[in-house]
């Protein structure tokens, strides 16, 4: 199942140890981290908790949900109000997210935008019934936004790697990549 962790130890570090230098193995950049975010819009509370059900069905951890601290009177904000739902996947979970989001969403995907900021890559899966546990409650989850992903980065110096490190984890690479810079 862990496909994942077994092309990251053999055929990723490989691939970055011919094309870069690296004097300790520590820095080889690896995922650090995964968040999964549904951004919920003040209109449609009610899908408040089909959101966090989804997150839970597809990561099978609790999420958190994220309220807004303070009034915002230019964005029409009340304090309380509920913002996003939120999960950070890490070690094992993390693994098997990535492993079900290459070998299963991705081939049904036709093109991903990535955003590269700050050793995060950020891209958006905007139909979620691709996956199956999903499709199934379809009348549960009809409402849906769009799920937001970042990936966290660790020991990342240039956008080469993350491209060489994506491509070797088998995410499709379309021509249009947003890149921004690095802070280092």
């Amino acid at each position: 199942m862990f496909n994942y962790k077994y092309n990251y130890d053999k055929i990723i570090k490989q691939n970055l140890l011919t094309k870069f230098t690296y004097i300790n193995p520590f820095e080889i950049p690896s995922v650090n981290k995964v968040v999964l975010r549904f951004n919920i819009s003040q209109d449609s509370l009610k899908i408040l908790l089909p959101t966090a059900s989804a997150i839970f069905v597809l990561a099978t951890q609790k999420p958190s949900l994220n309220l807004h601290k303070k009034i915002q009177i230019t964005l029409s904000i009340k304090s309380g109000i509920f913002l996003s739902c939120k999960l950070s996947l890490r070690k094992d979970k993390k693994d098997i997210f990535l492993e079900n989001l290459v070998f299963f969403i991705f081939p049904k995907v036709k093109n991903v935008h990535y955003f590269f900021y700050n050793k995060m890559l950020q891209f958006n899966i905007k139909n979620v019934f691709l996956y199956k546990e999903l499709e199934n409650d379809y009348d549960y989850f009809q409402d849906l936004p769009k799920l937001n992903v970042s990936m966290y980065f660790n020991n990342i110096k240039n956008f080469t790697e993350v491209s060489i490190f994506l491509i070797c984890l088998n995410f499709p690479f379309t021509k249009y990549i947003n890149k921004k810079s690095l802070s280092n």
